[in-house]
């Protein structure tokens, strides 16, 4: 186990804790730890690398019911879109907050007036994809999970650029690869695109012989893999998992009175428990159950409660060619064991490739491979989650605004 009390930025001696989010707070991240770094390389982090990422997922988040945060929970991000205005008619850049705008520099510099007085119709939001910010804040989340696993830095360091000043710590860069994630078999297009949507993140660390991967999943939508070294010890196996939900638990008790055997067997179906007859027992049961519940979710749970009889869609399957419906199977039996449960450590690190034979292939380099053969469109399955998510806030959120273009 590698002995953490040195700070990984600045290199000195950790005197004081400072708690380190693995996923940034404020999209949510609960997960943290104490020792990756000081408190100055943390602030200096937080100001040049968590800042202009989680601003750039902020028209999702501020449109999140019951989001998730450790700290700062009452406030709402503010975030760019475009508005119209009853004075003109005029289209204008507005900044807007909790579904209202609150600022038009060029509306007031043209009405001479205070923008959030004004009435507007909101027209869309800005989804800002800032590459530089996007790829840093990324490898940033990696690079702590890998961390958090006692992955030694001095396999990660080389693909870090510190910028120093008077021997502080003012700028870091991280140089690691991002490969953007699809679905490349049945079953993982299936999950994607098919099922009802949940909002999580998922970390999986992973090494595919002598390379060490992260995948990440962000809002259960934005999906990269980053590599981490090709300098690991291919006799090392690590898979290790982290899937947190974004949306607090419903901790309410259901009406448990006047029940009959019926409404029993349902409530403890629901809830996991033991459909008995002692009913102050039974309501303590389901009461420890409420009270249990965590974000905090194991990924097999979650991925393998999507699995459903759809994957075998009634009245489509004829419309499938044999190597297509084989395809299918084989993909639900590579991911999936006899009791409908997902394997342990092939998720998204090895998917297979159809032809005459079926080949086990790593996922990230398989999508590398393809991808720079021009052989997959990135785009049209990037956009195919994104307005996913889009749809769910907008059918989770009242409100007049039309979602990102």
């Amino acid at each position: 186990m590698e002995n953490k009390k040195h700070c990984v930025y600045c290199g000195k001696v950790i005197e004081t804790k400072s708690k380190e989010h693995i996923i940034q707070n404020a999209i949510g991240g609960l997960c943290v730890s104490e020792d990756i770094c000081c408190p100055e390389c943390n602030a200096c982090l937080s100001k040049s690398i968590d800042a202009p990422f989680t601003k750039i997922f902020a028209p999702m988040t501020s449109k999140i019911r019951n989001f998730v945060k450790t700290h700062n929970t009452k406030s709402n991000p503010s975030y760019k879109g475009f508005a119209q205005s009853s004075n003109d008619q005029q289209v204008y850049d507005v900044v807007i907050k909790e579904g209202q705008v609150v600022s038009s520099k060029k509306f007031s510099q043209v009405h001479k007036c205070d923008a959030s007085k004004a009435d507007w119709t909101i027209l869309a939001s800005c989804f800002d994809l800032d590459n530089d910010s996007y790829k840093n804040g990324l490898s940033k989340m990696a690079f702590n999970f890998a961390l958090q696993h006692s992955v030694s830095i001095d396999l990660l360091k080389d693909k870090i650029a510190i910028k120093t000043q008077n021997d502080k710590v003012i700028d870091v860069k991280f140089k690691f690869q991002v490969i953007p994630f699809i679905a490349l078999n049945p079953l993982d297009k299936y999950i994607e695109l098919n099922t009802p949507m949940l909002l999580y993140h998922n970390l999986i660390l992973f090494n595919e012989n002598n390379q060490l991967w992260c995948y990440i999943d962000l809002f259960n939508t934005f999906q990269v893999y980053i590599l981490l070294t090709d300098k690991w010890d291919s006799n090392q196996e690590i898979y290790r998992s982290y899937l947190q939900l974004l949306q607090q638990i419903d901790r309410d008790m259901p009406d448990l009175k006047n029940l009959d055997v019926k409404d029993i067997y349902i409530l403890a179906a629901q809830y996991g428990v033991e459909p008995i007859a002692d009913m102050k027992e039974f309501c303590k049961s389901i009461a420890n159950v409420v009270q249990k519940r965590s974000l905090i979710s194991n990924m097999a749970d979650i991925i393998s409660q999507k699995l459903s009889d759809d994957y075998f869609p009634t009245g489509k399957m004829e419309d499938m060619t044999p190597e297509e419906i084989s395809f299918r199977l084989e993909s639900l039996r590579f991911y999936f064991d006899e009791n409908d449960r997902l394997k342990y450590g092939l998720y998204r690190k090895e998917t297979l490739v159809n032809g005459k034979n079926f080949e086990i292939v790593s996922y990230p380099q398989w999508i590398n491979k393809l991808s720079g053969e021009g052989a997959i469109n990135l785009t049209d399955y990037t956009y195919a989650k994104f307005y996913r998510l889009v749809n769910y806030l907008n059918e989770k959120r009242d409100n007049s605004t039309k979602e990102v273009q």
